[in-house]
């Protein structure tokens, strides 16, 4: 994500949580330093919410396969040999269970999920920027 893009970011995600709208909120994006995200979580920490930060951990393949962002296999491959490993403080969300079924043996794998947003009449960067996002890691705020 380009520095410019994830300061629009960062912000948009202040204003939704001061507007006190939602008790939910998901924050979907390659956080592959802390950095990028420690703003965030420490904003919504101090306004009463409860943060969880979860990895997505996939194989670089499955990932360039399912990337909708044009990256190359060898840039997701790059974020995956550089990622910071995030910092024992924070809360962890394990996904294993949503990503895979129930079977030990991952076979009912779910191979790809299309979403759709509303919307909102919010400010938000421009969904087509090559580095916005690629489901890595899921910061959320629970209030």
């Amino acid at each position: 994500m380009a520095g410019r893009y994830r300061e629009i970011f960062a912000k948009s995600f202040k204003k939704q949580v001061d507007d006190d709208l939602f008790s939910f909120l998901i924050v979907d994006s390659v956080n592959d330093r802390t950095s990028h995200y420690e703003e965030m979580w420490s904003h919504a920490k101090q306004r009463g919410f409860e943060v969880y930060v979860a990895d997505v951990k996939a194989d670089v393949g499955v990932c360039a396969g399912r990337n909708v962002h044009s990256r190359s296999e060898e840039e997701i491959r790059r974020l995956k040999d550089g990622w910071e490993a995030t910092p024992a403080h924070f809360n962890r969300l394990d996904l294993a269970t949503h990503v895979k079924g129930a079977g030990s043996d991952g076979g009912d794998e779910i191979e790809n999920v299309e979403m759709e947003l509303e919307d909102a009449g919010n400010e938000a960067p421009a969904a087509d920027d090559k580095n916005d996002d690629d489901d890595d890691e899921v910061v959320s705020a629970v209030r």
